[in-house]
């Protein structure tokens, strides 16, 4: 679209609000940058946009703004487009809506990708029939049920009285049902976390019992080629994510050693009582980690802090004033918050202890 000025008689009150001339190719071709012509990916012409005012204004000593030209807009189009002087750009008209002879909009127009009723008319318009609307309305519901556009394009104009219509019913259903479990899991995980918050970072220690969890290894402290190996299972657990977590494991030995600080590996966790989430193909591959009674440490911390040896002082204290041995390895659950924009999280700590002191009546079942 190109833009200019008019001025003269009844031109001298104000602007003239002529329009655009991209649907005139002598015009374009005459008053627009050699360059926007030949190269502009996209004129935005629509049917009346002439030049009609532009010569009616020249015609009674109006003056145009200075040439050449530029083009306004740009997208996908080139001179070759224009037709009998009159074009049609479909990709430049999507901006309009699309109604039934009612008057009645039923598509969402932005959708470049969908459901395409009828075919457009010489002037550009659509006409749509009851069968259209009938039709635009048992595509509604398909992808209400969760099929994609494309799935619910191919099934609407197929015989629907089969065995394998009835099928993909099942498989959808199947699919939701999924959906609705993790989205039960993720509430889980967000009042878990409002949990959290409540208890500001503080320091805080509990004896619990948790089940054991099945893990993937995304690396080996920092080693991460193993992810490589793994990608398949990794991918299938970063799927359910909210049934499974992003978690850390540190080694017993590592926290008990002298080194200044832990290596911890990066791993992806779910619950031994959640293996039915999880393919054949996964639970042949992952590792247990064996937890069960454990004590369970909350703290705040930065990354770089977490790993240092210093900041597990408090834990030490703790198992030692009730006589705790740490029997086996640590998980780290980060809640991967930004506290206070300098990269503080709250951290739980699941450290597995033995049955020393103190009694199983201290302990609660939980899970992470």
């Amino acid at each position: 679209m190109t833009l200019s000025k008019l001025s003269r008689r009844d031109f001298l009150k104000g602007a003239g609000a002529t329009g655009g001339y991209d649907a005139n190719p002598e015009m374009m071709q005459a008053w627009v940058r050699p360059e926007d012509y030949e190269h502009s990916s996209w004129w935005n012409p629509s049917w009346g946009t002439t030049g009609d005012g532009h010569m009616m204004g020249l015609a009674v000593g109006a003056e145009m703004d200075s040439l050449p030209q530029p083009v306004m807009n740009f997208s996908n189009a080139t001179p070759s487009t224009f037709v009998e002087k009159r074009v049609y750009f479909p990709g430049a008209m999507n901006w309009g809506i699309m109604v039934t002879e009612e008057g009645k909009r039923f598509t969402n127009e932005n959708n470049q990708h969908g459901l395409v009723l009828s075919d457009r008319m010489e002037n550009g318009y659509r006409v749509f029939t009851p069968k259209d609307a009938f039709r635009s309305n048992a595509f509604r519901v398909l992808l209400q049920y969760g099929f994609s556009i494309s799935e619910a394009i191919e099934m609407l104009d197929a015989k629907q009285d089969t065995a394998e219509f009835r099928e993909s019913l099942q498989e959808q259903r199947q699919k939701l049902e999924r959906e609705r479990i993790l989205l039960d899991y993720r509430q889980r995980r967000i009042e878990s976390m409002l949990d959290v918050l409540e208890t500001d970072g503080k320091v805080d220690f509990k004896l619990v019992h948790i089940p054991d969890q099945l893990y993937v290894n995304a690396s080996h402290g920092r080693d991460f080629t193993v992810s490589m190996e793994n990608e398949k299972v990794l991918a299938e657990y970063y799927d359910l994510l909210s049934i499974t977590s992003c978690a850390r494991i540190i080694t017993r030995e590592n926290l008990l050693d002298d080194s200044p600080a832990v290596d911890p590996d990066y791993i992806n966790i779910a619950s031994v009582e959640e293996r039915h989430f999880l393919s054949d193909y996964a639970q042949q591959r992952v590792k247990r980690l064996e937890l069960g009674r454990c004590v369970r440490f909350r703290r705040t911390v930065t990354r770089e802090e977490s790993v240092r040896k210093e900041t597990f002082d408090d834990l030490f204290a703790y198992l030692d004033t009730r006589q705790l041995a740490i029997r086996g390895d640590i998980l780290i659950m980060p809640m991967f918050l930004n506290l206070d924009g300098e990269g503080s999280d709250i951290e739980v700590l699941y450290v597995p202890v033995n049955d020393q002191e103190a009694s199983d009546s201290a302990s609660s079942s939980g899970s992470i």
